[in-house]
């Protein structure tokens, strides 16, 4: 199924630019990530991970992120890697056509194409849920945005420090930068009495470059 993608080229030219690419996924591709969101909340509140009690941008030990998340390492090893839909897709992102975007946006897409090495999680937020503004230690973070329609939630946009501009966190819309952009997401606010599963899902692959190790020879 071909590509329907409407990208945008964000700052191209200018201090900080970035790619936003809507409709990322195709009709079928949404359909399977739907399935396995779906199967990750339904575990449950009580028996997910909240992002305050694992690895979280922190200042001075107090977590700058509150929200659900769902390491898919833990849950696919990488063996098991194909059994899911969001890292099976993620062949879209080594594509000729997506670097070429990539090309068109930053000047360092080489370092893009140079990465190795990949890790992938799912953060769920919902009523009063927020990560403030962090930078994350890799070479690029790559996001894209889920929820069910009618949308139940307000806020939780998208925003970056510098430059100082909010990304509407559209479903199906992709945004990829360099991870040392300071970013964060704003609250979110909806009624607590809904389920698990109504409010607003972001998959992260934060993408680097592991070198070969080197094996010193002994005189």
């Amino acid at each position: 199924m071909k590509n329907k993608w409407k990208p945008q080229f964000c700052n191209v030219g200018k201090p900080f630019p970035y790619l936003i690419v809507d409709n990322w996924y195709n009709k079928f591709e949404e359909n399977a990530i739907w399935k396995e969101l779906e199967f990750l909340t339904s575990r449950g509140r009580d028996n997910s991970l909240r992002a305050e009690d694992t690895i979280v941008a922190s200042i001075k030990g107090k977590p700058l992120g509150r929200s659900y998340r769902y390491y898919l390492a833990d849950i696919f090893n990488y063996e098991n890697r194909t059994s899911s839909n969001i890292l099976r897709f993620l062949k879209k992102q080594q594509s000729k056509e997506f670097h070429d975007l990539l090309f068109k946006t930053f000047p360092h897409a080489i370092n893009f194409v140079s990465t190795n090495q990949d890790s992938s999680l799912v953060s769920y937020y919902e009523n009063n849920d927020v990560y403030n503004v962090h930078t994350d230690t890799f070479q690029f973070t790559c996001l894209t945005w889920f929820y069910k329609k009618p949308k139940k939630y307000k806020g939780g946009d998208f925003y970056f420090e510098q430059p100082n501009q909010m990304v509407e966190s559209k479903h199906n819309r992709l945004v990829i930068f360099p991870s040392y952009y300071r970013h964060g997401v704003k609250q979110i606010k909806m009624d607590p009495k809904l389920p698990m599963g109504f409010g607003r899902y972001t998959i992260t692959t934060f993408y680097f470059h592991v070198p070969p190790a080197v094996t010193l020879k002994q005189k």
